[in-house]
């Protein structure tokens, strides 16, 4: 009867065990699923600012073909906003690059986590199944046992009276 106990106690610990691995599973897809959606914004990001950059690429060598641009008095100062302009740029867009770069590896680690998380929650679903068999069985040899021991008892008593 103790074995019994024992059993049943293992199996809820094993279905608690499964219920947690089973939301710590969910809880990684929806964090690769958001991971996911901040690395498409990034990318869309750093292509935006891809473009930005070669637009102001093309205004500074069209403004280089035309000379008249180049002896104006405002010249240096656009000049010198065009460039800082283009060195923001290129800031944003090794800062979205990183970003990308590390969103990337932590989608690598919550996959691989994830994919050993589930290996956990089949290991212990084969041995939740295993313990429901082991205890099925048990409990069939215990039905057994109560039955042979009732007969034993049935038989003593019927010897008994033949004694006396």
């Amino acid at each position: 009867m103790d074995r019994d106990g024992a059993g049943e106690g293992d199996s809820e610990q094993m279905e608690d065990d499964l219920i947690g691995q089973s939301e710590k599973v969910k809880e990684l897809q929806e964090q690769i699923h958001q991971t996911q959606d901040e690395n498409r914004h990034l990318t869309k990001d750093r292509d935006r600012l891809r473009k930005e950059l070669d637009s102001l690429r093309e205004a500074m060598s069209a403004m280089e073909k035309n000379d008249s641009l180049f002896n104006g008095p405002n010249y240096r100062d656009q000049l010198r906003d065009s460039l800082k302009q283009v060195s923001e740029y290129k800031q944003k867009w090794q800062l979205v690059d990183g970003d990308k770069s590390r969103l990337e590896a932590q989608i690598q680690r919550f996959e691989l986590m994830t994919k050993r998380l589930r290996k956990q929650v089949e290991d212990l679903e084969k041995n939740e199944e295993e313990l429901k068999s082991k205890n099925r069985k048990s409990a069939r040899e215990l039905r057994q046992a109560q039955t042979e021991i009732g007969q034993l008892r049935e038989d003593n008593e019927h010897l008994q009276k033949r004694i006396d």
